[in-house]
């Protein structure tokens, strides 16, 4: 855990979920981390300092249900015919976390996708990134070109003020 980081499990529908907060600041960022077998929310320890330091940001990154310390998802049928992504042999979920996007979608709420842009042509990613563009079409995607898997390390300290760009550029979303 980074100096200055927190940490503590949070009740999400049921599902307990490990998430950091980094800084303190007035606005919250939350970053949910890629799909590999290792993905957790420690992927923006290295960003968190800058956007907490450029935004006044408290950045609270997520371990995803079924990813680090956070608990499995729920069974695939769960009550009301909402269906979760089954795990996979060896703790990954077997499809990104597509359950709450239409959720968000609704909600308002600002997203970026930073999109890999290495290798050059993977049709899997393409199709990803395609079947995310039409759940959110609110969301800005944009493609990190020469970043691989890890986006963030790859993309460096320029990544880290696009995104903080964005974050001031965007409108926030409705409170409830």
């Amino acid at each position: 855990m980074a100096a200055g980081a927190s940490h503590r499990h949070v009740d999400a529908d049921g599902v307990s979920l490990f998430v950091r907060r980094h800084g303190a600041g007035w606005r919250a960022v939350v970053f949910w981390h890629g799909l590999g077998a290792l993905a957790t929310g420690d992927a923006v320890q290295a960003a968190a300092p800058l956007l907490c330091e450029r935004l006044d940001a408290s950045v609270y990154a997520l371990d995803a249900p079924g990813f680090g310390r956070s608990q499995p998802p729920l069974p695939p049928e769960r009550p009301g015919g909402r269906r979760c992504s089954p795990r996979q042999p060896g703790g990954v979920a077997s499809e990104p976390p597509r359950l709450v996007w239409a959720d968000i979608d609704r909600a308002g709420v600002p997203v970026l996708l930073l999109s890999a842009g290495e290798p050059r042509g993977d049709a899997e990613r393409i199709r990803q990134v395609a079947a995310f563009r039409t759940a959110l079409p609110h969301a800005a995607v944009r493609e990190v070109a020469r970043a691989g898997h890890d986006v963030l390390a790859d993309g460096g300290t320029q990544l880290v003020a696009t995104i903080a760009d964005w974050v001031l550029a965007t409108p926030r979303a409705p409170t409830a």
